[in-house]
């Protein structure tokens, strides 16, 4: 009994890095309460420190980071302030391994992945693995997709959306959530929460031009054709927005798109093929309009490689590799 209460005991990370959504420490299962930070300094530092994913970050530019209008002669001492601070709240005491949460040493600063437990990082291993079922055809695939999807409780560090540190774990992650909605809503067991899954791809990314007209044909196909013309209205607004013609997508003729010089309307077109009347003429996608990339899991996809954060070398990320 005494061993299995250990390896109980042994499961739980004594730190936990929430960075999906709103940023929060958990030491010991408690929030850190922000006082014990002393300074906005002190928690910058460990989010750029998580954002590098266990890479080490140079001193020179740790401190060009923190403080970009002061010289580095000026600001080595505040860091090595902030690694105190860092290491008091995250906890001083010495793990099994011999080390702490902190790496440091006379040139860089780390942060031991193998110590702490960050959010970002389990979620992309749920999705890796997620993928790798959907691949084989495996009957888990959805419930381990279901599972990537509660991990992800919002964007990376959504309280610093222009810091450029956070940019590429934040889009990696963004794109990552997006491939599995998209497996979600092709495994989904019934229409409504197939709606769900779509309308939230298309929330968010609203020039998602293949969610758009996925959602607009499957609310054709329950019948909700009112619906289905408004949200055929919003994507194509979204697509002037960029420029775009938008496509027909299979809605109801009463939706009138924006008229083109001539007196063409978008490049949409009637379809009386099956003899249907004007009132119920429906206005369809041209069949030979190209897909220059997707995010749906497929036999065409490949995986990146993707710099391993501790050993440097190449390993399968959870990142999807588009075809050309």
């Amino acid at each position: 009994m005494a061993d299995g209460l250990t390896a109980i005991t042994l499961r739980v990370p004594a730190v936990v890095i929430h960075t999906l959504g709103d940023f929060r420490v958990f030491r010991a299962g408690a929030v850190v309460p922000y006082g014990e930070w002393q300074s906005k300094e002190a928690r910058d530092l460990l989010k750029i420190l998580v954002a590098h994913r266990g890479r080490a970050v140079p001193r020179p530019r740790l401190m060009e980071l923190l403080w970009p209008d002061e010289s580095p002669s000026r600001t080595a001492n505040r860091l090595s302030v902030l690694l105190s601070t860092l290491r008091r709240v995250l906890g001083t005491r010495q793990r099994t391994s011999g080390r702490g949460p902190v790496l440091a040493d006379r040139g860089s600063v780390a942060i031991d992945l193998d110590v702490v437990d960050v959010d970002v990082e389990a979620f992309l291993t749920a999705v890796e693995e997620a993928q790798a079922a959907q691949r084989t055809g495996h009957p888990d695939a959805p419930r381990l997709l279901t599972r990537a999807d509660e991990l992800y409780g919002g964007d990376f560090l959504a309280d610093d959306p222009y810091e450029d540190w956070a940019q590429s774990l934040r889009e990696e992650a963004q794109v990552a959530h997006t491939s599995v909605l998209r497996a979600l809503a092709q495994h989904a067991p019934d229409t409504d929460q197939k709606l769900v899954y779509l309308m939230r791809l298309v929330h968010r990314d609203p020039y998602d031009e293949d969610a758009h007209l996925e959602l607009v044909q499957v609310l054709r196909a329950a019948g909700r054709h009112g619906e289905a013309q408004r949200r055929y209205r919003a994507y194509a607004e979204r697509m002037r927005e960029l420029g775009i013609t938008p496509a027909g997508g299979a809605v109801p003729a009463t939706v009138n798109p924006v008229a083109r010089p001539g007196g063409s309307a978008g490049g949409l077109r009637p379809d009386r093929s099956a003899g249907l009347g004007p009132r119920s003429a429906l206005r369809r996608a041209p069949t030979d309009l190209p897909r220059t990339w997707s995010t749906e899991f497929g036999p065409t996809h490949r995986q990146a490689a993707i710099p391993s954060p501790r050993t440097g070398g190449v390993v399968g990320r959870s990142l999807i590799d588009h075809p050309a």
